[in-house]
């Protein structure tokens, strides 16, 4: 469950200004696109927006599963808890 939270902690504020780069990376794991040319910046948010997207699913899911039952606004008890 951490990797997912380290994940979600990079989603979101597509507004800033600040720029890095890469050296090295290429492909699908890096910032180019699939002819090896650099991606735009629109194009390489939308990559990052997909892969937010799919992260967010897959956390809610598994929220779901462990506190669904749980109305809105309440906490779960530590009793109810389930260490991972």
């Amino acid at each position: 469950m951490v990797s997912a939270g380290l994940i979600a902690a990079g989603c979101g504020g597509g507004d800033e200004t600040t720029t890095t780069t890469a050296s090295g990376a290429s492909g699908a794991s890096g910032a180019t696109g699939a002819a090896g040319k650099p991606l735009t910046k629109t194009a390489f948010i939308a990559q990052a927006d997909a892969i937010c997207k799919r992260g967010n699913k897959e956390l809610n899911a598994e929220g779901q599963k462990l506190f669904g039952n749980i109305p809105r606004g309440r906490s779960p008890r530590r009793s109810s808890r389930r260490a991972s």
